[in-house]
């Protein structure tokens, strides 16, 4: 999807302290209000389109371009195509693919487990991957923008828009938040282990039947984020 390739540039830059803890619940959704400068930029972009922005067809805008990056109109329009938009893969991760399945019929009788290998190894010998979605032009596009550590593709708060904004922009807004809001701690260390552990223990003592499916056995740091508003 659109929206994981890009994360991966997104994610360097939501651990605004990498070492600093918040006690703030997992995947906290901000509102990251703009100031007056950046609504400005907003206000005047959403009165005069150009080949920065497009609006759909009840004139709301869909990009919003509020960084000061030029956005070229391949750029645009893959990114029109929404960030849910599944791009096809140009290999098949087979690999993975075995890996998801040992993990699934971990619980299963042997020969059932045997059966079910020898009919995937037919299915992967024989998988192809699938025809391409999008152009050349839209596959460096998106290879461009992924790599472009200035600018953040976002998606706002309400109306469905897709918004580019300065990384610096963000994480100042993210950092104000975090350290004016009044809404965190900073913690001496990172309590996830512990926490998990609490967790694992009052499992064991449910007797639950499902008990191995609800151990976590890999637990990692909440992550916060933000979302553009860029409606009054």
């Amino acid at each position: 999807m659109i929206a994981t390739i890009i994360n991966e540039t997104m994610n360097n830059n939501y651990n605004i302290s990498p070492n600093e803890d918040y006690n703030k619940s997992p995947h906290e959704d901000i509102n990251l209000m703009m100031d007056d400068k950046s609504k400005d930029r907003i206000e005047s972009q959403q009165i005069k389109i150009n080949d920065q922005t497009k609006t759909s067809n009840d004139e709301k805008v869909s990009i919003l371009n509020i960084s000061n990056t030029h956005i070229d109109e391949v750029t645009i329009g893959l990114l029109e195509k929404g960030l849910n938009f599944a791009i096809s893969p140009r290999t098949i991760p087979k690999e993975d693919i075995l890996c998801s399945i040992e993990y699934g019929i971990k619980d299963m009788p042997d020969n059932i487990k045997e059966i079910i290998r020898q009919d995937c190894s037919i299915i992967n010998r024989k998988a192809k991957p699938p025809r391409s979605n999008i152009s050349k032009q839209e596959y460096l596009a998106l290879k461009t923008l992924n790599q472009n550590p200035d600018i953040l593709v976002l998606k706002a708060y309400k109306g469905g828009a897709t918004v580019i904004m300065n990384t610096q922009d963000y994480n100042e807004k993210m950092l104000d938040h975090l350290t004016n809001s009044g809404c965190y701690i900073k913690l001496k260390k990172n309590p996830i282990r512990k926490i998990s552990k609490n967790v694992n223990n009052l499992v064991k003592l449910s007797n639950e039947h499902n008990m191995k499916n609800l151990i976590e056995t890999k637990p990692y740091t909440p992550r916060i984020y933000g979302a553009p508003k860029i409606h009054k």
